[in-house]
């Protein structure tokens, strides 16, 4: 909640700097405060930009889900487990580019905060974002948030739906099975609340924001299943897959995984193809096991 508060303190001092006169300040805040009040609206779609990590003032568009500070961990634990690795490459003549993927990008927060970093706060340059999103509002926020940042030359958005984009590497040429065709990052915030949980979400969140950016389905699980068959196609060997999850996902995760495998066995089914691993769960700051770290062996 403090950080809600400071943010809007910030965005509110900024609109009155901005303002030719008090009193057209006074008639903005008043019809902010109506939205705010009597229609529950996000105070994000209100003021129309939010601060995340260092993207200040990142552009906010209904119904494009609303950053939350979950998904700054989660870019900060990601930025601080590559910072050195990239930091050493790109000191070599000719760094290979690490290719990032973010599915599900909404604003374009997460895969941006991460980008942002590495090219402007560490100078590492042989960095590439592609962030998919199947919403064409959420698709254009995030060309938008790259411009604004500086980021368009590092980053590649499209408007597509997961299943589709996959379908250019299921069974592809030899060409989509090599190293640089592939990622060696895949970042998500997919959509994890069980369907039957959705109506039981605060207003601000069930009446405005996009359900498909929040409805994962019977178990919550839908989307991430999918990414999890998907990602020894998508990701190169040493690459990871980190997601945000719901606290009880963690375990259905390293469940699906153990049956996958036993299945495989029982099956006898002989296949060159990479396995997926849950490598490490993390906690966010409320305590909750909210992150997860994915590999291929």
């Amino acid at each position: 909640q403090e950080g809600i508060i400071d943010n809007t303190i910030e965005r509110v001092n900024k609109w009155e700097d901005e303002k030719k006169t008090r009193e057209n300040f006074i008639t903005i805040l008043n019809k902010a405060l109506e939205e705010r009040l009597c229609r529950q609206t996000p105070l994000q779609y209100i003021i129309g930009e939010w601060d995340f990590l260092d993207l200040k003032g990142i552009r906010i568009r209904r119904p494009c889900l609303c950053p939350r500070p979950e998904t700054e961990e989660l870019a900060q634990m990601i930025i601080s487990e590559y910072h050195s690795r990239l930091a050493e490459e790109s000191s070599s003549s000719s760094p290979t580019t690490f290719r990032v993927l973010e599915i599900g990008s909404g604003t374009g927060a997460l895969g941006l905060a991460i980008l942002h970093s590495w090219v402007h706060a560490t100078k590492i340059q042989h960095v590439h974002l592609t962030a998919i999103d199947l919403s064409d509002v959420a698709a254009k926020l995030t060309v938008e948030n790259a411009e604004m940042f500086g980021l368009a030359n590092f980053t590649t958005v499209e408007c597509i739906a997961f299943a589709e984009f996959c379908q250019r590497f299921e069974g592809g040429g030899e060409e989509l099975r090599q190293p640089e065709q592939r990622y060696d990052l895949i970042v998500s915030n997919p959509p994890y609340i069980p369907t039957d949980e959705v109506h039981m979400l605060e207003s601000v969140v069930k009446d405005h924001e996009d359900h498909r950016a929040l409805d994962g389905g019977k178990e919550g699980m839908d989307l991430i299943t999918d990414i999890i068959e998907k990602t020894p196609d998508l990701l190169n060997e040493q690459g990871e897959l980190w997601m945000e999850v719901d606290p009880r996902h963690p375990k259905m995760i390293r469940k699906l995984l153990d049956e996958q495998q036993i299945e495989e066995q029982e099956g006898g089914i002989q296949t060159n193809r990479k396995k997926v691993f849950l490598m490490e769960s993390f906690k966010d700051f409320m305590d909750n096991m909210r992150f997860v770290k994915l590999g291929l062996k």
